[in-house]
């Protein structure tokens, strides 16, 4: 056997540790960056709290929390809620117990925290690698025992894949209902029994049997947590209030955040000759730590507001009108304006709330995507977005005749009518996103 010793080169993107924290205090939303400063508070001595009594920037407002209801509108309420444990929290215990490794609990709570409402990762495993400055492998491995922890499913990329950890944790990794799963979830999602049956070479009555099982299995195993009740509450990011001019301003939620500055005492120990080298590389360790979570928090809230800033300023109509009015906005367009990124950007949306007049969004719901208008002249018509043309829908199906409700298709040529651009099939989505019985089940 011939041995010889080769030299390989290799691209590898290291992020600086600060530019890794500030993408992390980037991505919380209120009630996290609440408790990930009152972690630091607790574990860096060189950080300390200023006492101070904020009060709200609306002269007759008192706690500006809305409970939530099934179309995002909210009403005001005192500030009272319940304690209940969220999916995130209820994760990140199980992660401290399971993983003992300093990085592997690091890539575990960035993929934690990257999780949507269903319990899905959104973020590619790529860049919780670069982010992590983490191998693809070791990040893998942390993912795959996430998926296994209570909720099994959580942290899934897509439907396939949360059903078959369930089965997979059932030991039922060689079942009639993991192959299905596995090879034939087209087949499956279109409940083509007999063809499943064909290609499988198994009686239809055991299709059957397996496709009642995968119906057990839970879609979304976030569902108990993501739930929210008439004691939940949500505490916008992002507060959208009118001046004495009826001009719109952005002002970031800090209300209840806690105010911190670097201890000046431990920052004067570097002067004393009676504190050790040792002791003085410990406080100038923290210090830097310090400085760069201040900054890091700094940075999160005026990328917050120079991004909400731009979006009110393309959605100013739907602010004063409603939803109809929402406009097409991509992130992209929003990280070109404000010089970022769109990574930097998604970041910045995700899991945040916006209270607006026309009531409490997450601000995800004002980028939306365009439906073009076809053979249009009038400058004033330009593009709708996918929010306009879901409110056209619901107009429609409000103003039907109940005993002939619309049928998609009979929507479709009243959208086309208005020179508006869709397929059947996206009307049909849309209506599904709505909530809207198919037109055979909404006759009366």
């Amino acid at each position: 056997m011939n041995q010889s010793l080769a030299q390989k080169q290799k691209q590898h993107i290291l992020l600086a540790p600060q530019l890794q924290q500030s993408i992390k205090v980037l991505m919380l939303h209120y009630s996290d960056l609440k408790a990930a400063i009152e972690h630091e508070l607790e574990n860096n001595p060189c950080l300390e709290k200023i006492e101070a009594d904020l009060t709200p920037h609306r002269k007759d407002k008192k706690d500006y929390i809305r409970r939530k209801n099934q179309d995002t509108q909210l009403s005001l309420v005192e500030l009272h809620p319940a304690k209940q444990i969220t999916l995130e929290e209820h994760l990140l215990r199980q992660a401290r117990i399971n993983f003992r490794s300093k990085k592997h609990l690091e890539i575990a709570e960035l993929i934690i925290c990257s999780l949507n409402d269903s319990g899905y990762l959104d973020m590619a495993i790529s860049e919780i690698a670069q982010l992590t400055d983490s191998d693809i492998k070791a990040v893998d491995a942390v993912l795959v025992k996430i998926q296994k922890f209570d909720p099994v499913g959580c942290a899934a990329r897509e439907l396939r894949e949360c059903l078959l950890i369930q089965l997979e944790t059932k030991g039922k990794k060689n079942s009639l209902e993991y192959k299905i799963l596995w090879s034939y979830f087209d087949d499956l999602v279109n409940k083509k029994c007999a063809l499943l049956a064909r290609r499988l070479k198994v009686d239809l009555l055991k299709v059957k049997l397996a496709l009642k099982e995968i119906s057990l299995l839970d879609p979304k195993p976030a569902h108990r947590f993501s739930y929210i009740d008439k004691s939940t509450y949500v505490i916008p990011d992002i507060v959208i209030d009118r001046d004495e001019k009826g001009e719109y301003k952005v002002f970031t939620n800090a209300r209840g955040l806690p105010i911190i500055r670097v201890n000046q005492f431990y920052k004067n120990l570097l002067d004393n000759k009676d504190v050790s080298e040792a002791e003085k590389n410990f406080i100038r360790e923290r210090l830097q730590s310090s400085q760069t979570f201040i900054h890091s928090v700094k940075m999160r809230q005026e990328t917050v507001k120079k991004l909400v800033e731009y979006v009110i300023d393309v959605q100013k109509e739907f602010l004063d009108k409603g939803k109809k009015y929402l406009k097409p906005l991509s992130l992209k367009q929003a990280a070109e304006y404000i010089g970022r990124d769109e990574s930097t950007v998604s970041r910045t949306v995700n899991r945040k709330y916006i209270d607006t007049p026309q009531g409490i969004f997450k601000l995800r719901a004002l980028f939306s995507t365009a439906i073009k208008r076809k053979d249009t002249t009038d400058d004033t018509q330009g593009d709708l977005s996918s929010a306009a043309i879901k409110e056209r829908i619901e107009i429609l199906v409000e103003a039907e005749d109940k005993i002939k409700p619309l049928s998609d298709e009979a929507m479709l040529k009243y959208l086309h009518n208005e020179n508006i651009q869709i397929s059947r099939r996206t009307i049909t989505k849309y209506r599904k996103q709505l909530k809207i019985l198919p037109s055979h089940l909404r006759k009366e």
